[in-house]
């Protein structure tokens, strides 16, 4: 089948054009912990790449003897994960904020009850199977813990939760006091929690769907005639599209790496891609070929296998980037063929290796890794701008479509 292996990486942006602010405009993130107990993600790092989207000045403090300092920011974020109680000195401030306040988690009564607000929590609901935004229902599989929370009459909710029989506040604003009964790093509540950051920041909201196209894992054992046909088909109907290469391969259990150079019906076809203004990403990593079937190593797999060589991490990074990205981009090159972007094999790769690749490249396709130690990533509705040296993040796990 034509697009069998025509990868279609699908970024649906909620709201993704966004508008300047005064640089002025700072805000304060407070914390308490990385995330929920049992919550293997870092949620405080997914929150800051999260508000990399909105052009802000943002300093972040843990609230971990925190006395108060808030004043001179714009904007104020608690994210209350452990039930934190905050310095009487703060409390005092965030009364007296008259900017915008969000608070995530838990112990918002802390806040409301020496505020002038109507929102509080009474308990905790579970079981939770569904959230409604915008009049849209989306199933969320079950959820746990969320905090429950009445409202006064003026209050606004974003968006509610469902358990089967009763709904319940997920996202609401009373007054200056915007609330999130819990952070679920999952979509789609991370998607409707981002989406609401638009009115947080008081940003207008133009509406853009954008889809980016990818052929993935071009080798030196692709077939040339089938990848023409791809190039062909999209370039006819003026569709922008990157083709991502390894130009360096092998067979498992074989050392010899097959170079693109040995295939020049590929160069040429590979040449046709960029002679008619369309991208190239190189992609680096050992890959190797079995039963037919094109496989891989990503960079931590690679990791573990020589830990015996790279016991420190910098050593490790700089042998990666030399073996891997720096020979495939030799080969490249020798071929007067140039990438303008990096992926790794398997996508994913350290925070340490994130900065290498940033050093050659202002592009990156594939996964961003939130948490070194746990290997865990987080679903973004947008591109993500200036992480570990990056300027520019377009990702799989914002949600692909192969065909």
């Amino acid at each position: 089948m034509m697009f069998k292996r025509l990868l279609i990486l699908v970024l649906l942006i909620l709201s993704s054009t966004q508008m300047g602010f005064a640089a002025s405009e700072d805000v304060l993130v407070l914390y308490d912990a990385d995330n929920y107990y049992g919550d293997t993600r870092n949620a405080v790092v997914s929150i800051s790449n999260l508000l990399r989207h909105f052009d802000k000045e943002i300093t972040y403090r843990n609230l971990d003897g925190f006395e108060g300092l808030s004043d001179g920011y714009a904007y104020i974020m608690v994210l209350n994960f452990q039930d934190s109680r905050l310095s009487e000195p703060l409390l005092k401030e965030l009364k007296c904020h008259k900017g915008p306040i969000l608070w995530i988690g838990k112990s918002i009564n802390q806040l409301t009850q020496v505020g002038d607000y109507d929102i509080h929590q009474y308990g905790k609901v579970n079981n939770l199977t569904r959230v409604v935004y915008k009049d849209i229902f989306y199933d969320i599989g079950i959820k746990r813990y969320f905090e429950k929370v009445s409202l006064g009459e003026e209050s606004e909710v974003f968006s509610y939760l469902y358990d089967g029989s009763q709904k319940y506040p997920f996202i609401v604003r009373d007054k200056n006091l915007y609330y999130v009964s819990r952070m679920d790093l999952n979509e789609p509540l991370f998607y409707i929690f981002a989406d609401v950051l638009y009115t947080f920041f008081d940003q207008p909201i133009e509406e853009e769907h954008r889809v980016f196209i990818k052929i993935a894992d071009v080798n030196p054992y692709t077939d040339s005639e089938a990848l023409l046909e791809k190039v062909a088909f999209l370039l006819e109907r003026r569709i922008p599209f990157a083709v991502s290469v390894s130009p360096l391969y092998r067979e498992k259990g074989s050392r010899y790496m097959t170079p693109l150079s040995e295939r020049e019906d590929l160069v040429k076809v590979l040449k046709f891609v960029q002679e008619n203004n369309q991208s190239l990403i190189v992609q680096g990593g050992t890959q190797y070929i079995e039963n037919g079937l094109v496989e891989g190593e990503n960079y931590f797999e690679w990791r573990s296998q020589n830990s015996d060589k790279y016991n420190q991490t910098d050593q490790a990074v700089e042998v990666w980037v030399e073996d891997f990205f720096n020979q495939s981009l030799n080969e490249l090159g020798y071929n007067a063929l140039f990438p303008i972007g990096a992926e790794a094999t398997h996508y994913v790769l350290s925070g340490e290796a994130y900065t290498a690749i940033g050093g050659m490249f202002d592009l990156y396709l594939g996964t961003l890794q939130t948490d070194d130690w746990q290997k865990t990533v987080t679903v973004y509705p947008w591109v993500i701008e200036g992480v570990s040296g990056l300027n520019y993040y377009v990702l799989d796990n914002q949600g692909f479509s192969s065909g």
